[in-house]
């Protein structure tokens, strides 16, 4: 496991955020950095850290809604639960869409 401190790993997620759909690894480094933080820190940091950065419009929301609704923070039945994931990652993607024609002007 890396030596790195969880505001390196922090840094390096933040610094890459700017190059999603530019570089052509970014979401790469931003998913192992992020999966590098829940192993190191837990998954709060990464929650949390995803809620406060473009990375809810850029492809990481779903994983704040999931977590929000795995911890009952809706009242969702658990039937249909696997088919409200499913829902939530669209949403996700078409935000992540519709925040890509924003910043274009469009």
């Amino acid at each position: 496991m890396s030596d790195k401190t969880k505001e390196q790993i922090i840094e390096k997620i933040k610094q890459e955020i700017p190059f999603i759909d530019v570089k052509p690894f970014s979401h790469n480094i931003i998913s192992l950095e992020l999966r590098l933080l829940e192993e190191k820190f837990g998954e709060e940091e990464v929650y949390n850290l995803i809620n406060s950065t473009d990375l809810k419009y850029k492809g990481w929301g779903h994983i704040v809604l999931e977590t929000d609704i795995l911890n009952g923070k809706y009242d969702i039945d658990p039937e249909t639960k696997e088919d409200t994931k499913k829902l939530i990652k669209e949403v996700a993607f078409d935000a992540m869409n519709d925040s890509d024609s924003d910043s274009d002007g469009e």
